[in-house]
């Protein structure tokens, strides 16, 4: 695992190394961890809104084979009335 000197060292490789920086050090570091945990905010909401749009077009999609399912039977039906023979003949009451 990493010793903490090292990771500040990282993290912060321009300053000079010591216990006396330690406080600029950690407050660089929070700085950094707040700015990530932002970060992860933004990305998630980013995501929900995604799966969401992901989600309404699956529906659309959807939809739009229901409606060319549809208007297959339309077109089925409208194919099979044009080939009946109508006569002009007298309407039985």
């Amino acid at each position: 695992m990493e010793d903490f000197d090292d990771l500040v060292n990282r993290v912060t490789p321009d300053r000079p190394r010591g216990w006396n920086h330690l406080g600029c050090d950690i407050k660089k570091l929070s700085q950094v961890k707040s700015e990530l945990e932002q970060g992860k905010a933004l990305l998630e909401e980013e995501k929900k809104e995604l799966i969401e749009k992901n989600s309404n077009l699956n529906l659309q999609i959807s939809n739009m084979n229901h409606l060319k399912t549809f208007k297959d039977a339309i077109d089925l039906v409208y194919s099979n009335f044009s080939k009946i023979d109508i006569k002009d003949e007298p309407c039985l009451n």
